[in-house]
Formats: C-alpha cells, structure tokens, sequence
C-alpha cells in the first residue's frame, strides 16, 4: 500500500483489521515514582510499591490500550506493527502529562526528569487480534421490490 492509501484508510475508519493491546510498566525506582506522582494526586506518597500495585489510574488509559489498525499493508512486517504501537503508548502517556515522558509528536512538556523506554520502563504489546471483516455487497444481494 501506498503512503497516501494508507493515510486516507486511517482516515476514514471503515473497518478495524487488527488491534494489539498494550501496557505499560515501570522498571527503575524512578519510575515507579513518576508513575505515582502521575496516579496519586493529593497528599503524601508513602509507599511508592504500594501506589502502584493498587492504584486504579495505574490500571486505565495511559498505561493500559489498545491500537487499531483499519488498514491492511502486506508490505508491513509483525515487528513494524509492534513498533507502530509502542510508539503510541509512549505518545498517549506524553498527551496525558505523565511526568517523565516525553514523544517527538507531543507538545505536551514535562519537567521531571525524562524516562527512557525499555531503561526505566517497558511496553508490553499484547497478542494480535484480527477483526472479521464485512462483507462486500454485490447485484445479487439487492432485494427486488
């Protein structure tokens, strides 16, 4: 498929092909701190493990997703698809002013200092799931009248 095909295709959302969920989880103390700071908004953080194992905005969009594709490209590789969906969970976590994170496409700055991808956490892509797609009408399925 071509740029432009695809692009229009994204567009206009007729039919989802494939969609991979996702999830984020941190590795480094510092991002279990971000994190925290991101889920738990007032008060005292007193135990960072605790905030995140058991904090609900930890469990929800940003950090929890799912990407659609409404395109199928044979050209595209499973590892290219995979890429595609990290790259918007990191930019979805940058959207949401998640303190650490920051994407190249997002005007949304932060001043904490910045996480790096699989150092300080890691995106996790789950399995494909492939849509069933509609059925193309023809002459034959028009009912006379």
């Amino acid at each position: 498929m071509k740029k432009l095909d695809i692009e229009i295709a994204k567009r206009e959302r007729k039919s989802p092909v494939v969609s991979y969920s996702y999830k984020v989880e941190p590795i480094t103390e510092q991002a279990i701190l971000a994190f925290a700071h991101y889920g738990h908004r007032k008060g005292t953080i007193k135990d960072l493990r605790y905030i995140v194992e058991d904090n609900p905005a930890l469990r929800k969009k940003p950090f929890v997703g799912e990407y659609t594709f409404f395109y199928d490209n044979p050209e595209e590789t499973e590892e290219q698809r995979i890429s595609i969906v990290t790259e918007h969970a990191i930019w979805s976590m940058a959207q949401f002013f998640v303190p650490g994170i920051t994407h190249l496409n997002s005007d949304r700055k932060t001043f904490y200092v910045s996480l790096k991808k699989d150092v300080d956490y890691r995106v996790e892509v789950g399995e494909k799931v492939t849509h069933e797609q509609p059925k193309k009408l023809s002459f034959d399925d028009i009912v006379k009248l």
